[in-house]
C-alpha cells in the first residue's frame, strides 16, 4: 500500500500535544529548551537562535537544514543533493556533539554514530526552531556539547483550520503535504502528512547514474485538558525513507538505504490551584532503523531506540525564582546485524542504561540581575558516570540591553560501534575508551538599536578532554576508536543583526569559528601538536529578507547562506584536502491568489553553484519548484 495514502488516511486520528498553546507575543519571549522548564528569553545566560513560523512559511524550504545553513556557529556537511547524509556541527562541535529534539524528545540515532541526520527533517509540521549554543549536558545528558537544537511542532487551535499543500519541480520532484488544527472539547489537536519524492542527481564527481530520494511522513501532537489542575500530553512523528546513495571514492554504484524513524512521547502533567509546585511524569520514545542494500542483495542493518523515563519536580519558592529536580531513568538498544565475511561477523546486540538526578534553579537577585545553574550526575551501566554542570548569569542595566556569561561541562559518552567495534577485522572495538568532556565559557551582549532592531554578539572558547576520533592500521586494512592525548581547542565569535524597515524584514549573522584537534597518532615522546579539524568552515553567514509588497499580494523571501573554505579527507590516500568557499542563494516568491489560496515559485540554489560540502560528493544543483497552497477554514 502507498505509504502516503496510509499517512493521509491517519490524519482522522486524534492526538495531544508536546506544549500548550502560546500566543506569539509569549513565544517570542519564551525559550522553551533554555532551561527543564520554559524560561522568559530576558533570563537565559546563553546564546540562542529562534528560526520562527513566518521565516519558515516565507521560504517554503523542504528540510530544516535549508534554513540552518550559514548562521553564526553552524557548519553543513552533506554528502550530495536530497536525501544524502547531512551533518550538522554547531561552535566547532562534532556532529554527535549536537543533541537534536523534536519536541523534546531526543531523535540522535544510536545506529548512526549517535548522530542526528537532517536529510529526513522535514519542515511541514514544524511552528519554530530554536538553537540553544554550548555545554548543555547539565540540562539534557550526554551529547549536549556543541549545542541543542529543539524542532517544534505546530499545535491545536481554538477554530478549526485545514490545509493542502502541493508542489512540483526538476528532476520529477514533488512533494504533497495535508494537515488539520482544531480542539474539541478540552482536547486541542495538530496532524499532519507530507510526501516529498524526486528522481535526484548523480552526486559523484564521474557517471551519470542519479541518486533518488523520498520521505513520508505523519505527525500528530495534542493536549487534553483533563482538569483545572491536570493535562495530558501527546506527540507523535514517523517517518519512512528511502535514499541511493554511491560508493565512499564516490563512484557509481546501485546502493540504497530504506530508513524508518518513530519519535513519541507522552507526559502527565499536574499543578494543583493556586499552588506554586507542579510536577510532570513523562515517557520519551525514539527508535531508528537503517537497512541498506547493494545491486538489490542485503549488506548490512542496524536498529536502535531510546526510552527515557522522568518525574520532574518544580517549585516556585518566592516571586523571584524555582527550582526543578528531575529523576531520569534512560534506556538504550543497538542490534547491528550482515553478512559474516573474511572480516568477521558483524552481528551484534548491546544495551545501556543510565540512572540521573538533576538539578535546575533559574533566580532572580534584582529586576536586573538573575542566575542559571544546573547540576547533573550520571550513573552508567557501560560508561564511565559522569558529573556536568553550567553556571550562568545575566545582566539587563535597562531595557534595551543584557550582558550574559556562562561556564559549563559537557559530556559525550562513546557510541556502541567505538565500544564493541563494526567487525572485528576492519573496525575494532575498543571498551577502554573514555566520555569525551567538553570545558566552556561564553561571554554575549544583546540590544536592541531603536524600536525595530536587535543585535547580538557572543564569544565563546571550549578546551574537549579525550576527544575520539577513528585511527588506521599502517596498512589502512583495520581501524579504532581511541581517545586522543592532549585537548581540542575551539573559540569563535558570533554575530547577529535582526530587524526591519517598513515592509522589509532583515536577518544578518555571521560566525568564526577556529576548532584544532591534536594530532591522530602523535609521537609520544614529542608535544601535543595541533592541527584544524575537518568539515568546520573557519567563516559562516546568512541574510535573509522578506518583503511583502504594499498590496499584500507578493512576497518575496531570499536567503544567500556562505560558507567558508574548510578542510576535510580524501579516503583514497588518507590525505587532507581543500574545499573552496561558496555562496548558496535560494528564493521564494509568493502570489495570493485568494485569501485562501496561494500560488509559489521556489528556487533552491538558483545560480547553480557547483560546491561541495564532502569531499568528491557533489553538493546540491539547481532545483526550481512551483507550488500552491489552500487553507481551508
Amino acid at each position: 500500500m502507498n505509504v502516503i495514502a496510509k499517512l493521509l488516511r491517519c490524519s482522522l486520528l486524534i492526538s495531544l500535544s508536546s506544549i500548550p498553546a502560546l500566543a506569539q507575543s509569549e513565544i517570542e519571549n519564551i525559550v522553551i529548551v533554555g532551561a527543564r522548564v520554559p524560561i522568559q528569553k530576558n533570563l537565559l545566560s546563553g546564546s540562542v537562535t529562534i528560526i520562527d513560523r513566518q521565516q519558515i512559511e516565507a521560504s517554503k524550504a523542504i528540510d530544516v537544514s535549508d534554513l540552518l545553513r550559514g548562521l553564526a556557529g553552524i557548519s553543513v556537511s552533506q554528502s550530495g543533493g536530497k536525501g544524502s547524509l547531512n551533518e550538522i556541527r554547531m561552535r566547532g562541535s562534532e556532529s554527535n556533539h549536537v543533541l537534536v529534539m523534536i519536541d523534546g524528545v531526543a531523535i540522535n540515532d544510536l545506529g548512526q554514530s549517535d548522530l542526528a541526520n537532517f536529510a529526513y527533517l522535514s519542515l511541514a509540521n514544524v511552528e519554530r526552531i530554536e538553537l540553544l549554543k554550548g555545554s548543555q549536558s547539565a540540562l539534557w545528558g550526554s551529547g549536549a556539547i556543541g549545542g541543542v537544537i529543539n524542532i517544534i511542532s505546530k499545535q491545536g487551535t481554538a477554530n478549526f483550520t485545514s490545509n493542502i499543500q502541493a508542489e512540483y519541480g526538476q528532476s520529477r520532484s514533488h512533494s504533497l503535504a495535508t494537515s488539520a488544527r482544531g480542539q474539541t472539547g478540552e482536547l486541542n489537536y495538530a496532524l499532519s502528512a507530507q510526501q516529498f519524492k524526486t528522481d535526484g542527481q548523480n552526486i559523484s564527481r564521474q557517471g551519470g547514474e542519479k541518486d533518488g530520494y523520498k520521505n513520508s511522513q505523519l505527525a500528530a501532537n495534542g493536549t487534553w485538558q483533563a482538569s483545572q489542575s491536570s493535562e495530558l500530553q501527546f506527540n507523535l512523528r514517523y517517518t519512512d525513507g528511502y535514499n541511493e546513495f554511491d560508493d565512499f571514492q564516490p563512484a557509481d554504484a546501485d546502493k540504497f538505504t530504506e530508513v524508518e524513524q518513530l519519535s513519541t512521547k507522552l507526559v502527565w502533567r499536574y499543578q494543583p490551584q493556586a499552588s506554586d509546585w507542579q510536577q510532570q511524569l513523562g515517557l520519551h520514545l525514539s527508535k531508528n532503523e537503517n537497512i541498506s542494500f547493494g545491486d538489490d542483495l542485503f549488506e548490512n542493518a542496524n536498529k536502535s531506540d531510546k526510552q527515557r523515563l522522568f518525574w520532574q519536580n518544580q517549585l516556585a519558592y518566592s516571586d523571584m525564582g524555582s527550582a526543578t529536580l528531575v529523576l531520569e531513568h534512560v534506556s538504550e538498544n543497538f542490534k547491528q546485524s550482515g553478512l559474516v565475511s573474511f572480516f568477521g561477523d558483524p552481528n551484534q546486540s548491546q544495551n545501556n542504561k543510565v540512572n540521573s538526578i538533576v538539578l535546575d534553579v533559574v533566580h532572580e537577585f534584582t529586576a536586573r540581575f538573575s542566575l542559571h545553574t544546573s547540576l547533573r550526575h550520571d550513573n552508567n551501566s557501560e560508561y564511565d558516570n559522569a558529573n556536568s554542570h553550567r553556571f550562568g548569569l545575566s545582566y539587563r542595566p535597562n531595557a534595551n540591553i543584557k550582558l550574559f556569561s556562562s561556564y559549563g561541562k559537557a559530556i559525550k559518552n562513546p557510541t556502541f560501534s567505538e565500544i564493541f567495534g563494526f567487525t572485528p577485522a576492519s573496525f575494532i572495538g575498543n571498551p577502554d575508551l573514555m566520555p569525551e568532556q567538553s570545558t566552556s565559557w561564553e561571554w554575549g551582549i544583546e540590544t536592541s538599536l531603536g524600536e525595530n532592531w536587535q543585535a547580538e554578539l557572543a564569544y565563546f572558547n571550549s578546551d574537549l578532554e579525550a576527544e575520539i576520533q577513528t585511527v588506521y592500521s599502517a596498512d589502512f586494512s583495520s581501524s579504532r576508536a581511541v581517545n586522543l592525548r592532549g585537548k581540542s581547542k575551539r573559540k569563535g565569535v558570533e554575530i547577529g543583526l535582526k530587524g526591519n524597515v517598513g515592509p522589509l524584514k532583515m536577518n544578518i549573522s555571521y560566525g568564526y569559528i577556529d576548532a584544532k584537534q591534536p594530532q591522530s597518532q602523535p609521537d609520544p615522546t614529542e608535544p601535543v601538536m595541533l592541527v584544524q579539524e575537518p568539515r568546520r568552515a573557519q567563516h559562516s553567514a546568512q541574510l535573509s529578507f522578506n518583503y511583502l509588497f504594499a498590496d499584500d499580494k507578493v512576497n518575496v523571501y531570499l536567503q544567500a547562506s556562505y560558507q567558508g573554505e574548510q578542510l576535510d579527507t580524501d579516503f583514497n590516500t588518507f590525505s587532507p584536502v581543500s574545499l573552496g568557499g561558496y555562496t548558496l542563494v535560494n528564493t521564494t516568491v509568493t502570489y495570493d491568489v485568494s485569501n485562501n489560496s496561494e500560488l509559489y515559485v521556489r528556487a533552491e540554489n538558483l545560480f547553480d553553484k557547483r560546491y561541495e560540502d564532502v569531499f568528491a560528493f557533489r553538493g546540491l544543483e539547481r532545483s526550481v519548484y512551483l507550488g500552491l497552497k489552500h487553507t481551508f477554514n
